[in-house]
């Protein structure tokens, strides 16, 4: 069974329990509200179909199926979690020792799927998604700005990202160059 470590989940069941609106209701299954009504603890395990549930609800609701809010939560979320739960990861002055470590961090996050690093040069990179869910862009797009600021924190510079494939639209898995100067 797929699942998610309940770091990334709790933001997601937080936003959801948060809102007496009922706007979500017609968006979760009856197993993601009772999922999301108990304690969702940061070292549990939580299934990933209730997470990306979860996700594109407030995807929706919250960030109206606008992407770049979705790379703009990764940065937020990305500099939250890597400063403290895994802040291990940040290696000043080496993108590519602090990117093999969040290799390892990553499989902390979720029980399947795997990014690959490929460092074409001293200030360049593409990360490969590979084995994850093909058609769940707005986590792409969290993962695109995450990575950003990850980086950032590590070499003291802005980041720039693009997809160079999407596997979304088709290709075989996504893939992300981030560059720095």
């Amino acid at each position: 069974m797929r699942e998610v470590k309940g770091t990334m989940f709790v933001v997601f069941a937080k936003t959801i329990r948060a809102d007496k609106s009922g706007v979500y209701d017609a968006l979760l299954t009856d197993e993601d509200k009772e999922i999301i009504a108990q304690r969702i603890l940061s070292v549990g395990w939580y299934p990933f179909e209730t997470y990306k549930n979860c996700f594109n609800a407030v995807y929706k609701v919250e960030g109206k199926n606008d992407p770049e809010i979705c790379r703009q939560w990764g940065r937020i979320n990305g500099e939250l979690t890597m400063t403290s739960i895994y802040q291990g990861a940040i290696k000043k002055g080496d993108p590519e020792g602090a990117l093999n470590l969040f290799k390892m961090y990553y499989k902390n996050m979720f029980n399947f799927g795997e990014m690959i690093f490929d460092m074409l040069s001293g200030n360049e990179t593409i990360i490969k998604i590979k084995d994850f869910d093909a058609n769940f862009e707005p986590y792409y797009n969290v993962v695109r700005g995450w990575m950003e600021r990850f980086l950032e924190l590590c070499v003291d510079k802005s980041v720039k990202s693009e997809f160079v494939s999407k596997s979304w639209r088709g290709d075989s898995d996504t893939k992300i160059k981030l560059r720095w100067d």
